[in-house]
């Protein structure tokens, strides 16, 4: 065993903390951008998406290829749980106190267990905390926390138990972090756009008892009364006393739910509460094994399940509140069953689901022509994307020193932008420069896309800076240069965080892209 432990709430801290920053109002946070970048085919006609490596030329050749950047703000991200679907017949792992929490959100697929929590096809987002024994569950839960309090039970076959789930959050079909792969998850039940209320929360309640030891000898039976007896009498005369043992719960006419023998003495047994009603000679009485549950809360009841003399398992009947420990003991004919109760987290079951159920991912999502297919004029909606990722902290052209969230656009242009005097165009994706010579050029860079009508070329991949009345070449076309708008951002400054090469993304007039950026900590 090792004699540390880095918690798996480490990662969940790092991930809470990159949304928190995020939805920040703080005009000097550091800011955040998702990039977008490559228009120039692959080697092999794009063929082979290529590897990219994190190391500075790498990093730089990013740069080299980004045109457009858009902010990403706290309506961008979310936390995420991978998405596991309700099926009949799946086993769940059940919440456990004393299981390590990764162990209980992931597949074990040798075993065919599956994560404790799911999703039913409405959208409901459910933790398991009871399953039969490692059952398979049979009936999908529904319901939300004005049903039995957020605790949904459903049953097998024969009307038993076979699951207890308690409802976390819902997820809405529209909810733009939902995916077939993913689900967003909140990591406070205040959020209410997840369908959670406070009137959820059960703090320190005991939905489970493990049975460690089944025991021997255990059975539930009944008798008869041989003295009539009163309202309000605690002892009653029974019949066959072997029957009956401390602690066995009582039922029958005119007993108290939850009375339990608290003395036997000759034939007569002594109640834990008086009896409410009248009972004569031959009326029936009932004793069954006690599950007895001792600690600092309150209110806890349970029921043992009997299989051939040992107790197979321990229902719980009420959940109760406020416990931070508790001890169970069972009573009975029979000796040697043990079990422990399970204890809900702090403030109870979905207080915290991205905690309890141990995210540690976080989905970014930006759409690129939201506003309009050029996003105001500043993209091109004839090219194409082979490259996005993550940039955090850049400079404003020109200066030295990371630029303030307050000051930065939300849409940056990363092309270098060049107007020149009228004449032939040049050719997208074709190679131009200032120089007598591509050798021996002054400037030079890649043309990323056109404006015609305003005599622009927008380039990517620049080398040098261009002159204003200089001359800019291409293949066969040469052009003399008017103005120039450089980027908005410095190239190489800032950081890049996450860089993904993906299939030719083709852009047309009229549509729009949503970038999904999944980051793992």
């Amino acid at each position: 065993m090792a004699n540390t432990c880095i918690s798996a709430k480490f990662s969940y801290e790092k991930a809470r903390e990159f949304v928190r920053e995020l939805y920040s109002t703080d005009p000097e946070k550091t800011v955040k951008y998702i990039f977008i970048g490559n228009s120039i085919p692959y080697q092999n006609s794009d063929s082979e998406i290529p590897d990219i490596d994190d190391t500075i030329k790498d990093e730089k050749s990013v740069w080299d290829l980004m045109f457009a950047a858009k902010k990403v703000t706290g309506n961008d991200v979310e936390m995420i749980l991978p998405r596991y679907n309700w099926e009949s017949g799946t086993i769940y792992k059940q919440y456990d106190d004393i299981v390590d929490v990764t162990e209980l959100v992931t597949h074990d697929v040798a075993n065919n267990y599956a994560p404790m929590f799911v999703m039913n096809s409405v959208g409901d987002v459910y933790k398991c905390l009871y399953n039969s024994d490692n059952s398979p569950s049979l009936n999908e839960p529904t319901g939300d926390y004005t049903s039995s309090d957020g605790f949904i039970s459903t049953m097998d076959v024969y009307g038993n138990v076979n699951y207890i789930w308690k409802y976390m959050y819902n997820v809405k079909s529209t909810n733009k972090f939902l995916s077939d792969d993913y689900m967003p998850v909140p990591s406070l039940y205040t959020q209410l756009e997840y369908s959670s209320s406070e009137q959820n929360l059960y703090d320190g309640c005991i939905a489970s008892i493990v049975v460690t030891n089944h025991g021997s000898g255990y059975i539930n039976s009944n008798t008869s009364i041989i003295a009539p007896y009163e309202s309000g009498t605690f002892n009653l005369t029974i019949e066959d006393i072997s029957k009956a043992n401390i602690n066995m719960f009582v039922t029958g006419t005119g007993i108290i739910p939850s009375t339990y023998i608290t003395d036997i003495n000759s034939n007569i047994i002594t109640l834990s509460l008086p009896t409410s009603g009248n009972g004569s000679f031959g009326t029936p009485i009932y004793f069954n094994t006690g599950v007895f549950i001792e600690g600092d809360g309150d209110q806890v009841d349970a029921t043992a399940v009997l299989d051939n003399g040992s107790i197979d398992r321990i229902y719980v009947t009420n959940i109760g509140s406020g416990y931070n420990f508790a001890n169970v003991s069972i009573h009975g004919t029979g000796t040697g069953a043990t079990a422990r109760a399970i204890i809900s987290p702090k403030f109870g079951h979905g207080f915290n689901p991205a905690r309890e159920l141990m995210s540690k991912d976080v989905l970014i999502t930006v759409q690129y022509g939201e506003v309009d297919s050029t996003e105001g004029g500043k993209l091109s909606v004839v090219t194409e994307i082979r490259q996005y990722g993550l940039l955090s902290n850049p400079h404003l052209y020109g200066e030295i020193i990371p630029s303030k969230d307050a000051d930065c656009p939300a849409i940056a242009v990363q092309t270098l932008n060049i107007t020149l005097l009228s004449g032939q165009d040049f050719s997208i994706g074709e190679f131009v420069y200032c120089g007598l010579s591509p050798e021996t050029s002054t400037f030079s860079g890649i043309v990323h896309a056109i404006n015609q009508d305003d005599n622009i070329v927008r380039l990517i991949n620049t080398r040098g800076i261009p002159s204003i009345g200089g001359v800019l070449r291409g293949t066969s076309v040469t052009r003399i240069i008017s103005s120039v708008d450089y980027q908005d951002f410095q190239p190489y400054s800032g950081e890049i965080l996450y860089v993904k090469n993906v299939s030719p993304i083709t852009r047309f007039d009229g549509q729009s892209e949503i970038i999904n950026l999944e980051i793992n900590f």
